[in-house]
């Protein structure tokens, strides 16, 4: 689709870093994505999958946070 944005590959490791830079515990990243924190938990896990959603709503909330 033209002019829709590229979005990167996120792993379960890549969402951890994400957490780490915006220094919030699984907790606070879980409310802050609006999902809960099991659900969280399971996104970090090796073999899951970080779906493109989650992906972006990261990178809106560290940009938002003045980090991205």
């Amino acid at each position: 689709m033209a002019g829709t944005p590229e979005v990167p590959e996120w792993t379960p490791e890549d969402l951890k870093v994400w957490r780490g830079r915006m220094g919030m515990t699984q907790a606070a990243a879980a409310d802050a994505l609006g999902i809960s924190r099991r659900s969280y938990i399971d996104r970090e896990k090796p073999e899951a999958r970080i779906s493109r959603e989650t992906v972006l709503a990261c990178l809106y909330l560290e940009q938002q946070a003045g980090r991205g």
